[in-house]
């Protein structure tokens, strides 16, 4: 089996870093970096879009067991979550992120846990959703593959997973290439048709994508007929 911990502690580390800047209200990146942004070089997407895609994809349903793949720091999420009234845990392996979750979402969430998507420590058919957002390109192709098949695993039947790729063929690939290298994390862009072949792969059964700026956003049903 492979070994992820190494990447994954990589990915950590990045956003605990992350997080203590945004808490210092500094730049999310070093001054060169930031130069590039504000002369139009680099141009990072508007997470905004991204969510409001998933949460319409998802069609959240008040009460019913909701897991969130990577939940970050949840400052968009936040008031969606609240109207949506799900049964929300959190996972991230940012625990310095998930400490200000902890703190902005006060009453909110059901759970928050310092775990990673490729070993979710709930019981198989424990969630009827599960999101992952700004998650897969972190991921390189083994790494994703795993994430799915403990996605299969977790969703009760006609559960569903809603989740979100970037486009590889679209200067944003690139843009979030040099952007993440700037935090010192690689980022894995699979084409859609690799995608597509790991869901089915992982035994999932894709029902329905939308496309928002350089990114699919994909609904995932969980196979029947196990």
């Amino acid at each position: 089996m492979t070994d992820f911990r190494p990447h994954r502690n990589r990915i950590a580390a990045a956003f605990d870093t992350a997080t203590e800047r945004w808490l210092k209200h500094q730049p999310p990146a070093d001054a060169e970096t930031m130069a590039r942004i504000r002369a139009g070089e680099l141009r990072p997407e508007n997470p905004r879009a991204t969510w409001a895609a998933v949460a319409k994809l998802a069609a959240f349903q008040p009460d019913e067991r909701h897991l969130d793949i990577g939940c970050g720091a949840a400052l968009l999420t936040i008031p969606q979550l609240r109207a949506a009234q799900t049964a929300y845990f959190g996972l991230d392996v940012s625990k310095r992120t998930l400490a200000v979750v902890d703190e902005r979402g006060a009453g909110l969430f059901r759970g928050l846990c310092a775990a990673d998507g490729a070993n979710i420590p709930f019981a198989d058919g424990t969630f009827s959703l599960v999101t992952a957002v700004g998650v897969s390109e972190f991921l390189p192709p083994p790494y994703l593959f795993s994430v799915l098949k403990e996605v299969k695993r977790v969703l009760a039947p006609g559960g569903r997973l809603v989740m979100d790729f970037l486009d590889g063929t679209t200067s944003g690939a690139e843009h979030s290439r040099q952007l993440e290298a700037a935090r010192g994390l690689n980022v894995f862009i699979p084409t859609y048709a690799e995608i597509d072949r790991l869901i089915a792969d992982a035994g999932l059964i894709l029902s329905r994508s939308v496309t928002v700026e350089r990114r699919l956003v994909q609904r995932i049903a969980r196979g029947f007929g196990e």
